[in-house]
């Protein structure tokens, strides 16, 4: 893993434990589901952040998100059922970080706890 790679898995590692301790609460409570939410946003983006790094340092051109998820599924770093999961956690960060309302938020609560567990999935198995 070259230098780059190896910061952005420094930032992204407490991010995601951040966004692991927020769910073993009661995120019914507004407070804590919006606390939730918000850690979501900002460990997702640096996933893929992450993610477009590690393909760049193995010489695999990337631009959007979704072509990061989608060349990282290419090249059988994850699998299509992670790679359609993690496009659909894009989607809900736009949904959550430029749309917020309410109802955005109660849909979007029930699915952070498996979301919270593929990324420790992938990121375990890619660099840990």
């Amino acid at each position: 893993m070259d230098l780059k790679t190896q910061k952005k898995l420094e930032i992204f590692l407490p991010a995601l434990e951040s966004f692991e301790a927020v769910l073993k609460k009661d995120i019914s409570d507004e407070f804590l589901r919006d606390s939730a939410i918000q850690r979501f946003e900002y460990t997702i983006e640096i996933f893929w952040k992450l993610l477009k790094s590690y393909l760049e340092s193995e010489d695999i051109e990337v631009s959007s998100p979704r072509d990061v998820i989608k060349k990282t599924c290419t090249f059988n770093y994850i699998t299509n059922a992670e790679s359609e999961l993690i496009l659909e956690m894009l989607s809900f960060r736009n949904q959550t970080s430029h749309d917020y309302a309410m109802s955005v938020a109660v849909s979007v609560s029930p699915k952070l706890k498996p979301f919270a567990q593929i990324l420790r999935i992938i990121i375990t198995r890619l660099f840990l």
